[in-house]
């Protein structure tokens, strides 16, 4: 399920251009503040064995801007979607930030204006999507350093889909009958972003996606590739 976020800007706020981080944390102050438990498990121990998700994804902060000087610079009401596979997560986050009544971003306190429960469903096996935020495909060496695939490599398929199938089995505690596969439809564009001192590479593309409808839902709620809950991976179904 998703949740979006409406907050109320009467002026101008100014946000630093790579602000996932600044979204993550909040997200995790809001969960702590309505359920520390929770929190701590999400933040600290998470789903999966060697690999641990939170099976949660952000996109964009959506509204009039613009960019000046490494900064965005919002004009007007903002608004943010949020999707889990976890009906638990979405509870939580909702009725925390209904109860704060504000969300902050960087150094700006975000007055939730209001608070809207989604359940977007996929039912078909085969859709074809537009990233809204781009997706990170990526692999560690043997040295630990790290290699980022760009969307017509065929090394990303192959790391979207082990992303998917680890996520799924962390989830769900089984192996997915069967996996999914993604095929670029168009030339990617490249994002570079730096998340607390770590430049990751990610691409933004319109893709075909197959597989079970109820494996597509899972990937539009937790978001494709890797690090999805840094708010990488979300996008949605177009015809």
């Amino acid at each position: 399920m998703q949740i979006l976020l409406t907050f109320e800007n009467t002026g101008i706020i100014d946000i630093p251009v790579n602000y996932n981080y600044y979204i993550q944390s909040s997200i995790f102050s809001l969960l702590a503040d309505e359920d520390a438990g929770f929190s701590e498990m999400l933040h600290d121990t998470a789903y999966g064995g060697k690999f641990k998700y939170k099976m949660f994804t952000f996109g964009e902060l959506k509204g009039r801007n613009h960019f000046h000087n490494k900064k965005l610079y919002y004009e007007g009401d903002i608004r943010l979607e949020i999707r889990s596979a976890s009906d638990m997560f979405l509870q939580v986050l909702m009725n925390s930030a209904l109860k704060a009544g504000h969300m902050r971003v960087g150094k700006h306190d975000l007055c939730v204006k209001s608070v809207e429960l989604i359940n977007y469903r996929i039912t078909d096996s085969l859709i074809k999507i537009r990233t809204l935020t781009p997706i990170v495909a990526k692999e560690q060496t043997d040295d630990n350093k790290t290699i980022y695939y760009s969307t017509h490599d065929v090394r990303f398929i192959r790391r979207v889909r082990e992303a998917f199938e680890s996520k799924y089995e962390a989830y769900s505690s089984k192996k997915p009958p069967s996996s999914i596969d993604i095929l670029p439809l168009n030339k990617e564009k490249k994002v570079v972003t730096n998340y607390k001192g770590t430049w990751i590479n990610a691409y933004h593309g319109i893709f075909q996606l197959y597989g079970e409808s109820e494996h597509l839902q899972f990937m539009y709620d937790v978001g494709l590739g890797a690090k999805t809950s840094q708010g990488f991976g979300m996008f949605e179904v177009i015809e």
